[in-house]
């Protein structure tokens, strides 16, 4: 995991926002919104760990693999706090198993060498579990120092994604409540509330401030929002929205979860129904299997369902897996038989999610590969023509991207945009004549103009998130005769290139 971190990430995601955005803060100097890239107005907390990674080593390349080592550091501090956890409610023998079983996981391993937040936010998640666990062992702590805590970590998940609210503040300020009312002592929920407003209001000040929605882009029918419409909104609507309920979609997703997602573990389907089987720790494993049904169920109803979403799911299922291994509790020769199966189980497991974890399907594998050439290297695997136009272009030009926001590996100043906001091209172009066009070009410095009609095509394709009508080859077809642009040079296959007159 920390080998693989340390490489460049080829992660679309990863290059579109969750090391561009603090890549532009760095080079700007400051935490500004940036209208042209809507996921950098999402909890960011994560992400200021590439942006701390930056500014320590003063180069937004190489600090955004100190961000990447950071953040695969979460999977081990996780499977800790789920150890921890599964010896509270076990034994020694869960403890090891649950660990064993989450950091084993081809899907904890390809969140510690990717830059997502998935891995970040399974840590919360075990956190909060270990912490509404931990007076058990030794001592109830003090209610309302508990409740502060649980509150910081609920918070701290919401402040790394969105989902969180559902997946950590609201279940746990049910405990908070819950809690409160068994003591009587209402000061938990008011310690709680402080907690998640400590870690997540900066978050959602800032979004007002800049915006005037706090959850921005979300909750627009309620908040509204500057830089937003209507029109985008039902754009990022459907391509976000719950997706349709269907008995078989559901039933599909139950198995994915269970096993035949490409990443996920055997470990689970063969351990988990396991840990109601002890008498003793029935009712916490009770607890455990309704959270994560929970986290399921609201998964697959008020999500889009991507895959990576779900998992949140995986610490709970880990400390189910760590008591279903010890699930024999008699001292017997038959425990001893159980104990043979299950070396030969996780024996099986583990080698064959180290293998699949050690090819090109869980991440980039180049683990000893010389940066300097991965610098170069990786870009011209991801996109050719991105990495001619960084190469070929002048040092002081200036280019417009259309269609293409994956940007982070480019060495030129850049004018981009994601395909959810506003279309740069379309902003300077609509309603003016080409001398206008050209005055406007020439206002903001711009150089050149790249187009990458593939990847317009390709959101323009059936069931993808679509792409304005105002982009096509006769626009700049018009340009081109008009004198405000020069004819193409091609970079690729579907590339072109546009100098400015």
């Amino acid at each position: 995991m920390i080998l693989g971190a340390m490489l460049p990430t080829v992660d679309f995601d990863a290059i579109e926002y969750h090391v561009q955005g603090p890549k532009e803060y760095y080079q700007t100097g400051r935490i500004a919104f940036l209208p042209h890239n809507v996921y950098t107005s999402m909890p960011f907390s994560i992400e200021m760990l590439h942006l701390l990674g930056m500014e320590v080593v003063d180069d937004w390349w190489l600090g955004a693999l100190v961000g990447q080592v950071l953040v695969a550091l979460f999977a081990p501090m996780a499977a800790i706090l789920i150890g921890r956890t599964a010896s509270r409610i076990g034994s020694d023998r869960a403890a090891w198993v649950a660990s064993l079983a989450y950091l084993t996981t081809p899907w904890i391993y390809r969140m510690a060498v990717l830059p997502y937040v998935e891995g970040p936010l399974c840590y919360f998640h075990a956190a909060l579990i270990w912490a509404v666990t931990s007076g058990r062992a030794s001592g109830e702590p003090h209610p309302t120092r508990m409740g502060g805590l649980v509150g910081l970590l609920a918070g701290g998940a919401m402040a790394i994604k969105y989902p969180a609210l559902i997946s950590a503040v609201i279940p746990f300020s049910a405990w908070a409540v819950w809690s409160a009312w068994r003591i009587r002592d209402w000061r938990i929920v008011v310690a709680f509330g402080l907690g998640v407003a400590v870690v997540m209001a900066p978050w959602l000040g800032k979004n007002v401030i800049d915006t005037g929605n706090p959850v921005y882009p979300l909750g627009y029918k309620v908040f509204g929002a500057k830089h937003w419409d209507p029109a985008r909104d039902a754009k990022w609507s459907a391509a976000h929205g719950p997706k349709p309920i269907e008995v078989r979609e559901f039933a599909r997703s139950v198995v994915d979860v269970a096993g035949r997602s490409d990443w996920q573990s055997p470990v689970f389907a063969a351990l988990v129904p396991l840990a109601f089987a002890r008498k003793e720790w029935r009712k916490k494993a009770g607890w455990l299997a309704g959270y994560s049904a929970y986290l399921f169920l609201t998964w697959w109803l008020f999500t889009h369902r991507l895959d990576r979403f779900w998992l949140p799911i995986l610490p709970g299922l880990a400390i189910l897996a760590g008591l279903g291994s010890d699930w024999f509790g008699a001292r017997s020769w038959l425990r001893w038989l159980w104990v043979g199966w299950l070396g030969i189980v996780l024996g099986l497991s583990i080698a064959t999610n180290a293998v699949y974890c050690s090819t090109a399907l869980a991440g980039l594998n180049e683990w000893t590969g010389d940066l300097t050439r991965l610098r170069s290297s990786v870009p011209k695997m991801l996109n050719p023509p991105l990495v001619r136009l960084d190469t070929e272009l002048p040092a002081n030009a200036r280019p417009l991207l259309v269609g293409q926001a994956a940007v982070f590996h480019l060495n030129h100043p850049i004018v981009y945009n994601t395909v959810f906001n506003e279309e740069t091209i379309e902003t300077i172009a609509r309603g003016r004549s080409s001398k206008e066009i050209g005055e406007e070009l020439h206002r903001l410095g711009l150089t050149h103009v790249y187009v990458d009609w593939f990847e317009v095509e390709r959101y323009r394709s059936p069931g993808n998130y679509g792409f304005t009508p105002f982009v096509t080859p006769k626009l700049f077809a018009n340009l081109v005769v008009s004198g405000v642009l020069k004819p193409p040079s091609r970079l690729g296959l579907r590339q072109e290139l546009y100098e400015v007159r």
